[in-house]
């Protein structure tokens, strides 16, 4: 054969050749990025519209529904899911895995603007953007310091986001907690009605004097220059000093009203529990970095804590940062494990050659195979853009057996030819070319069987796609590696006979012992129909048997990946205000400090995920510590944990494994569908009834929502023409 005839014959230049791919491989070892999972691609487009004042019933009749009809034409959508929220309106559309998203973007904008002016005059412009489901927060980051809530805010917002969002491949940082900075101007009745000051006008006259705005240019002589009014205020001085119109003459501002350098209605806040110290922590800046699409997170993970003292070294004295939540240490783990497993595989693999062939330069022969062709791999996994996630490694593993298979059938060949008394050399080149066929017929069978796999174009395709080419190119290097370095190596290093020591002589002994009790045991089966017959039918029954444990054993997409994180999710009744829902999170607080497989944990009062938000829900995630130093898995400790919280009162709580920014991720959904809502709810209603007591369901839920109560002011026009008001007014 021409590889193992040039192999033998030219040593040098295949080695050198070979030796490429290794130092090549190793580079790529060193650069390629780590991940948890591969990078799958699943098209999503989300289009946010904001109504102000406008309550979920008004939001979908106007707004959402309308885009939905615009959008459904738009080609290869898989599902449409709207939230009518109040104010807001979400719409997301999930596309075929074969649709573009870029160019689904692009269409579903196109729709949205030949609709425009069927909206509501008063809504803002709706944002059609792409969506990544994947794009969770990564990294949690407190701050907290001797500030108060105002200070720590605005610190966080004027430079902390920035600087954060100058590291390469952070797309959005997210702040909750604190108290966001707001100028208040406050009047009395008396006031306004002495000075008959309308508060529309009033708002426009302080709107037209706080502002910045360009001026143009002008030349003078050959200087030309630019122009800028800067007419905002800078000062509370200046606002208080603003010249106000009124029927009785000019007033300044201070003269009509109390300016007062506040906040805003706290809406949302963040809180901190170091549960191990039993510490609250209630005076924080929850800081949420999310990675962008295209981009690693391990590599942004050791770029943020690269920076992060540079940026300490910026904040006021008594103010720290400290990185609570970091996803990129359990990846880097998790990869470490599994590399460590290969490695293991490969060493142990190697011990067994030894133990069968008992000749330790046969061994090395069989056993550099692996080694070779598994770094060899890296090379095209680079050029792939593949990155070392769990598929991947686990395609290297499950390749291991693959690779030395070729080099020992090989090699036995290269024995044969031997000790029937052919030199060394000439016995690499004949063993090697004998069973060249062969060989490359029995790589080709595994070859496709992983290939298509990595053909296919569904969801499942995309997570396997790694796995496969990554078996695949690993078998074929097993398949060139055996036809040149094994005999190669074959006519370089082994003796012109083989010499038995006394672990293969005693190894040999017993091997042929259960050699000869097999061959009995097969002559026995063999002799008569009867005992055939037997072991056929006992084999279906284990193949059947086995099938039938199959529901089971049950069936699932990914098995469940214990990253030490928990989540939980708070809903109140409507109504309820951010302190009353701070009062039931403090008692789930106090309920889970007894428990020692927790870190700390994170609480966001004010969302429950990425689309629900409000002052009677709140979310949290909890740090658990390392799974060596607790016995319950995060699976187990969910349950424990929805028990001890079932009877807080008027709670509705969730707990699950795992963390999600976009919310809960449920087992199973289904939709009830139909045009009556009030119908829809009754049925609702009546279904989680029914369903509720189903042995092992958890956190059942759905997502209708009764709304909180509203009120309705209706204008009297005759009495407000008789006052000259309008309903603007």
């Amino acid at each position: 054969m021409f590889l193992s005839d040039l192999s033998v014959d030219r040593p040098v230049l295949v080695s050198m050749a070979l030796f490429v791919f290794i130092v090549f491989g190793v580079l790529a070892y060193f650069s390629m990025p780590l991940n948890l999972m591969p990078d799958v691609k699943i098209p999503y487009v989300v289009v946010q519209s904001v109504y102000p004042g406008a309550g979920p019933s008004e939001v979908e009749t106007q707004v959402t529904k309308k885009i939905e009809d615009a959008i459904a034409t738009v080609s290869l959508i898989d599902y449409i899911q709207s939230y009518s929220l109040e104010n807001v309106s979400i719409v997301m559309v999930a596309f075929k895995i074969q649709k573009n998203v870029d160019i689904a973007n692009q269409e579903i904008k196109d729709k949205i603007d030949a609709i425009i002016r069927d909206l509501p005059s008063d809504l803002q412009k709706p944002i059609v953007q792409k969506m990544d489901i994947n794009a969770i927060p990564f990294m949690d980051i407190i701050l907290s310091g001797n500030l108060d809530g105002k200070a720590l805010y605005e610190l966080a917002d004027t430079k902390l986001k920035d600087r954060f969002g100058q590291i390469e491949g952070v797309a959005q940082v997210d702040l909750s907690g604190g108290n966001k900075r707001q100028i208040q101007v406050q009047l009395n009745d008396q006031t306004v009605f002495q000075n008959k000051i309308s508060l529309a006008q009033l708002m426009q006259i302080l709107a037209a004097q706080n502002m910045d705005m360009p001026a143009g240019n002008f030349q003078r002589g050959t200087q030309e220059y630019s122009v800028r009014l800067k007419g905002k205020f800078e000062s509370l001085d200046e606002i208080a000093n603003a010249n106000i119109p009124t029927p009785t003459g000019i007033k300044k501002l201070r003269d009509l009203a109390n300016v007062i350098d506040g906040a805003e209605d706290v809406r949302t806040r963040a809180i901190y529990f170091d549960v191990p110290k039993k510490v609250l922590d209630q005076n924080i800046v929850h800081i949420s970095l999310t990675n962008a699409s295209d981009a690693n997170v391990v590599t942004i993970s050791d770029e943020v804590r690269k920076n992060l003292p540079e940026i300490e070294e910026d904040l006021p004295a008594g103010v720290s940062l400290n990185i609570v939540r970091d996803t990129s240490d359990f990846i880097k783990s998790t990869v470490s494990d599994t590399f460590t497993n290969i490695w293991l595989g490969i060493l142990f693999t190697g011990l067994i050659l030894l133990i069968f062939l008992h000749d330790l330069r046969s061994t090395l022969i069989v056993a550099l195979s692996m080694p070779i062709s598994i770094i060899s791999t890296f090379v095209f996994m680079q050029i792939a853009g593949f990155s070392f996630n769990m598929m991947t490694l686990i395609g290297i593993s499950t390749s291991v057996g693959i690779l030395v298979s070729n080099s020992v059938v090989v090699i036995e060949n290269i024995f044969r030819h031997r000790d029937e008394g052919m030199p060394v050399r000439n016995a690499a080149k004949r063993g090697a070319a004998e069973i060249a066929v062969a060989v490359l017929a029995s790589t080709l069978t595994n070859v496709v069987v992983f290939l298509p796999v990595a053909t296919m174009g569904s969801l499942v395709g995309q997570f396997f796609r790694e796995f496969a080419y990554t078996v695949t190119i690993a078998t074929i290097f097993s398949l060139v590696t055996s036809f040149t370095v094994t005999p190669m190596l074959a006519s370089r290093i082994l003796t012109g006979k083989e010499k038995k020591n006394k672990f293969g002589i005693a190894f040999d002994n017993l091997f042929d012992k259960f050699e000869a009790s097999y061959k009995k045991f097969l002559g026995t089966v063999l002799s008569s129909k009867k005992h055939s017959r037997n072991i056929i039918i006992i084999s279906v029954i284990l193949v059947v048997g086995s099938l039938a444990l199959m529901p089971v054993i049950g069936l699932e997409f990914i098995p469940e990946i214990d990253q030490g994180e928990m989540s939980i999710t708070v809903e109140l009744p409507e109504g309820y205000n951010l302190d009353q829902t701070a009062d039931v999170l403090e008692i789930v607080h106090q309920r889970l400090a007894n428990h020692k497989e927790i870190e700390h944990i994170i609480t966001n009062l004010g969302s429950s995920g990425f689309v629900n938000t409000g002052t009677n829900l709140a979310s949290a995630r909890i740090k658990l510590v390392d799974r060596a130093d607790r016995k319950k898995s995060a699976k187990q400790l969910a349950e424990i944990f929805s028990k001890e919280l079932a009877d807080v009162p008027n709670a509705k709580i969730i707990v699950s494994a795992g963390s999600s920014a976009m919310g809960q991720v449920m087992g199973m959904e289904f939709y009830l569908q139909g045009q009556d809502n009030a119908r829809l709810e009754q049925l609702k209603n009546q279904i989680t009834e029914l369903i509720k007591d189903t042995p092992g369901l958890m956190n059942l839920d759905t997502s209708s929502r009764g709304g909180r109560p509203e009120l309705t002011i209706i204008p009297k026009r005759d009495q407000m023409s008789a006052v000259n008001a309008t309903v603007y007014d």
